[in-house]
Formats: structure tokens, sequence, C-alpha cells
């Protein structure tokens, strides 16, 4: 007898498959059971929505890119010199982290088409923007973090530098999706954009 665990990750790979095919709007629920191999009683078992569904997988995403950047921040800190100049240690940092970035053009119009579906449905609109809060509290706290550890400071308090660092992000995805450039226009934000801004908003600790 098939576990509930094996059903919902068949569900998981069938949906993900299908959103990227057809769209959040564009994709049914009886599309993906027929990937999954499933009746609709079992998809409808387990998630009382396609929009549920992918929540799940947004959510995994967003856990899976947070466990990434936290990784490598920790990698780069652990090498760093006690006294280490912010330019080059942001720098440092840039590159890392745009390494734990996806630049998937499919996940990115899934995750912005996703955002745009869920304005209009109350329950995915809290629920996405649940995820987003994690996600600025997981960079908030990364930032706070390299700020401690490397001894210095900054002319904005953590929240608002973690808030910086996000819109630059974001604004950079949506550009990549208007001009197709994914994986150019990403990395530099990540990668040079990110590294200097930062750099410009700290300096050394007094000692």
């Amino acid at each position: 007898m098939r576990s509930r665990a094996d059903t919902q990750q068949r569900l998981v790979a069938a949906a993900r498959e299908v959103f990227a095919e057809d769209g959040i709007r564009g994709a049914s629920v009886s599309a993906i059971c027929a990937r999954a191999g499933f009746t609709r009683g079992a998809f409808y078992s387990n998630h009382a929505s396609k929009e549920e569904l992918f929540l799940e997988l947004y959510r995994d995403e967003t856990e899976a890119q947070i466990g990434r950047l936290r990784a490598a921040v920790a990698d780069v800190l652990g090498s760093a010199e006690p006294a280490a100049d912010p330019v080059a240690l942001t720098r440092r940092l840039g590159h890392a982290v745009a390494a734990t970035f996806r630049r998937d053009p499919v996940w990115f119009r899934l995750a912005a088409e996703f955002e745009v579906h869920g304005l209009d449905q109350p329950h995915v609109r809290e629920a996405t923007a649940h995820i987003d809060g994690e996600v600025r509290r997981a960079v908030e706290e990364v930032v706070a973090g390299v700020l401690a550890t490397a001894g210095i400071t900054a002319s904005l308090p953590a929240p608002e530098i973690a808030d910086a660092m996000i819109g630059i992000y974001n604004d950079a995805v949506r550009r990549a999706l208007l001009t197709g450039d994914t994986d150019g226009t990403v990395r530099h934000a990540v990668e040079t954009v990110i590294p200097h801004v930062v750099a410009a908003l700290v300096a050394p600790a007094a000692r």
C-alpha cells in the first residue's frame, strides 16, 4: 500500500512539471493527477487546491535557498581574517551567495505568476506573505551575523540592509524575466551591485 508520504512526494514532483509546462493558471488538477498516476480523490485527500500544492513547492524552494545562503556565508566568515576589509569581505560574500541562487527562468516566472495569482485569494496572499517574512528574517539574521562576526558597523540597521539587498535582487529577477538574460542580470546584481551597496554602508568597528 502506497504511503501518504510517497503519494505526496509524487504529487509534488508531478505538479512541478505541470506548472513548468502550463503555468499556474493553466495547470489543472486533472493534469497533475494524470502526471502523478493518481485519481482526483488522492489529490484532494492531500491538498485543497493546486494553489496549496504550489505553496508547498514555494516553501520547499525557499527553505532550501535559506539553507544554502546560511551555509555559504558561514563558510566565508569562517575563513575571513579578523580585520578583513569590509569591501573585500562583502565582495567575497557576494560571490559565495551568488553561487547559491538558482538562475532558473521557469522558476522565476512561476514565482512571479503565483504572487499575482494570489492577490485576489486572501489565504494564498497571507501564506505567501508569511514565507516572504521568513526570507526577510533569514537575510536579516545573516546580515546581523556578518556585522557582528566581521567586527563592522553600519549606517543602517540590519533589517533595512536586508530590505535593500532583497529589493535589488527582486528587481534583477524582474528585469531578467523581461529581457531573458536570467543568468547575467541576476549574477551581476548579486555579485557586484549588492556587495558594493552593502560595502558603502559599513565601516570597521572601533577597537
